[in-house]
C-alpha cells in the first residue's frame, strides 16, 4: 500500500513565523544593510535571509528577537 505523502501545514510560512518578512526586510533596510550583512549579524548565511524575506522559511521566535536586538541597538 503506497503512502500519502504529507502536506506541511504552513511551509511558506508566514502564519507559523514570529515575525513577517515583511517586518524583518523593512528593518534590514532601515539599518542600510545588505541581506549579506544582516546575515552575518544574525550568524545565518545570505541565503537564510533571502529565504526569510521572501516568506519561504519561516522566522524563529530566537531568530526574531534577534532581528528586534539588532534594530534596537540601530547597528
Amino acid at each position: 500500500m503506497a503512502r500519502k505523502k504529507k502536506k506541511v501545514a504552513g511551509r511558506k510560512g508566514a502564519a507559523e513565523a514570529a515575525m513577517k518578512p515583511d517586518a524583518a526586510r523593512r528593518i534590514r533596510e532601515k539599518l542600510k544593510m545588505t541581506q549579506v550583512q544582516f546575515g552575518e549579524e544574525l550568524g545565518v548565511q545570505p541565503l537564510t535571509i533571502i529565504l526569510w524575506e521572501s516568506g519561504k522559511t519561516p522566522i524563529s521566535k530566537g531568530r526574531a528577537m534577534a532581528i528586534q536586538a539588532l534594530a534596537a541597538r540601530g547597528v
